[in-house]
């Protein structure tokens, strides 16, 4: 195969070889700028649009955290019995509209995913459970939900 390129470059005019040689050049810079360059420009400008997106979940949060401070009055809590936290759970979140996509009871804790829930409220709800019945929030994962002024709960972690 080798033999038989050389073999042609060798009987082909100067105005071929030229040609070739422009093909090769432009072959290497289009596998450069569509194998290299366009993925990395491509991943660069998704990574900046989600530290924005990112940027202004925080702020949002930020924003309504003090919604979460000014609801932290003091307020002697019911004595529960511990086994009785997932009814407590449950009670006070039917009571405040949030409905559970999935609870999980680990030892003396409960484990909850909410799908959708409105931000207000579900501070609300928390500040109330740990007011009235001293149940505390051990771990939260939060995201922004689709709609503004919801957010999703993918792991609530509550406990004494």
């Amino acid at each position: 195969m080798q033999e038989k390129w050389r073999i042609w470059w060798a009987t082909s005019t100067l105005k071929e070889q030229r040609l070739v040689f422009l093909i090769v050049v432009f072959m290497f810079f289009s596998v450069c700028y569509w194998g290299a360059w366009l993925p990395l420009s491509t991943r660069l400008d998704k990574s900046e649009i989600q530290l924005i997106r990112t940027q202004k979940t925080l702020q949002w949060v930020q924003k309504n955290v003090s919604n979460v401070l000014k609801a932290g009055g003091v307020i002697q809590p019911e004595k529960v019995a511990k086994s009785s936290l997932s009814e407590v759970i449950n009670r006070s979140a039917k009571r405040s509209g949030i409905s559970f996509s999935r609870i999980l009871n680990r030892n003396d804790t409960l484990e909850i995913w909410i799908t959708n829930v409105e931000f207000n409220n579900c501070i609300d709800w928390l500040t109330s459970l740990k007011n009235k019945y001293a149940i505390r929030v051990l771990n939260i994962d939060i995201n922004q939900a689709t709609m503004p002024g919801y957010i999703k709960i993918n792991r609530l972690v509550l406990g004494y």
